[in-house]
C-alpha cells in the first residue's frame, strides 16, 4: 500500500482542480487540499505540513490581475520546508517551462498531459524526495571526512581538483546549488592564488600591465628549477558542522591586510584584490597565518549556522 502523502493544489481554475482531485483519488492514502491564489497557499503552507505542490505558473487573482504560481517556491523557501513543485500550464508554452525549472520546479506537466502522466509525475518526485530524505539520514551519521592533497605547481590541475571537490560537496553535503558554486568559486580563488602569487612568486601588478606578459610568466616559472619544486598542501576536512579547506604554499608570504580593496573607488578597475574579496563574502571564515602562506576557509552546515556575532575559528597550519 502506499504512503500517505499531503498534497496542495494551487489552480484557480476550478473545473481544473476538478481534473487533478479526480486523478490523485486514484492514489491510495493521498489527502489534498486545494487553493485559489498565493495568499491561501501561504496560509496552507504555514499551517500544514505537504509532501508536494502542485502549481498553475498563472493565477487570476479577485482583482484581475495575474500572479506567478511559481512565486510558491519563494514562499517555501522562506519558511525552510523542502517541498517539491510540480509546475502546470494550460499554454504549452516552452519559454514557461524552461523558466519554471530554472525557478527550481522539481518538474513540469501541460495540463494537455495531466490525465496521462499526474500520477507517475507525483510518484517519481516522491521517490526522488525519499532518496534525498535516505541521504540526509545517512550524511547524520558520517563523524568526518579528511583529505589531503600535495600537488606542484601546476595551474591546471586546479579544474581537475575543483570538480573533486564539487563531486564530494554534492555527494557527501546538504549544501544547495548555490553554496557548492561558492565555495568552489572561493576554492579556485585561493588555490589560484597559492599556486600563482605564493609558489611562483608573481605579482597581480603584472596582471594589470600586461595579460599576455602575466600568463608568460606562468609558464616560464613552472619550469624554473628556483620555482618548480614547491609543492602545495591541501586538506579538506568535512564533517555535521562545517566543510573546511586548508590550503598552504611554500612561498615568501604576504600580509592580507595590505591588500586593496577592490570596491574603493580608486581601484575599483583593477582585477587584484576581487579573489580574496569573493572569498571573505561566500565563506563563513577566511584566515590567513604563516605569514600569509596558510589559508583557511570554512563554510558552515546549513543547520549549524552561527549568530552574526559568532566567530568561525579556522584551525592552524603545522
Amino acid at each position: 500500500m502506499n504512503e500517505s502523502i499531503q498534497v496542495l493544489v494551487i489552480d484557480d481554475d476550478l473545473s481544473w482542480q476538478k481534473v487533478i482531485l479526480y486523478m490523485l483519488a486514484k492514489r491510495e492514502q493521498c489527502e489534498v487540499s486545494t487553493v485559489t491564489n498565493l495568499q491561501e497557499a501561504r496560509e496552507q503552507l504555514i499551517s500544514k505540513p505537504y509532501d508536494i505542490v502542485i502549481a498553475d505558473l498563472e493565477l487570476a487573482t479577485s482583482d484581475r490581475l495575474i500572479e506567478d504560481g511559481l512565486d510558491v517556491i519563494s514562499m517555501i523557501e522562506a519558511e525552510d520546508l523542502e517541498i517539491p513543485v510540480i509546475a502546470v500550464t494550460g499554454k504549452g508554452d516552452e519559454t514557461a517551462v524552461v523558466e519554471a525549472l530554472q525557478r527550481g520546479a522539481a518538474t513540469y506537466i501541460p495540463k494537455m498531459n495531466i490525465r496521462n502522466h499526474l500520477l507517475n509525475t507525483v510518484d517519481s518526485v516522491l521517490q526522488s524526495m525519499g532518496k534525498r530524505k535516505l541521504k540526509s539520514k545517512l550524511l547524520e551519521s558520517m563523524t568526518e571526512l579528511k583529505l589531503s592533497y600535495r600537488i606542484p605547481n601546476d595551474i591546471r590541475l586546479i579544474s581537475p581538483f575543483i570538480e573533486e571537490l564539487k563531486g564530494n560537496l554534492s555527494s557527501r553535503t546538504e549544501f544547495s546549488g548555490k553554496t557548492i558554486s561558492r565555495i568552489l568559486i572561493s576554492a579556485e580563488e585561493a588555490l589560484l592564488n597559492s599556486i600563482v602569487h605564493g609558489n611562483l612568486e608573481i605579482s597581480s601588478d603584472i596582471r594589470e600591465t600586461s595579460m599576455s606578459q602575466y600568463q608568460a610568466l606562468i609558464e616560464s616559472r613552472m619550469q624554473d628549477p628556483q620555482f618548480e619544486d614547491r609543492k602545495i598542501n591541501l586538506e579538506i576536512s568535512l564533517n555535521r558542522i562545517r566543510f573546511q579547506l586548508q590550503i598552504k604554499d611554500q612561498g615568501q608570504g604576504f600580509e592580507s591586510e595590505n591588500v586593496q580593496d577592490p570596491r574603493d573607488e580608486k581601484y575599483i578597475s583593477r582585477a587584484s584584490g576581487r579573489g580574496l574579496l569573493l572569498m571573505r563574502t561566500f565563506m563563513d571564515s577566511v584566515e590567513y597565518s604563516d605569514n600569509g602562506r596558510c589559508v583557511c576557509m570554512t563554510k558552515l552546515m546549513p543547520p549549524n549556522l552561527p549568530r552574526p556575532e559568532q566567530k568561525q575559528e579556522a584551525v592552524s597550519c603545522s
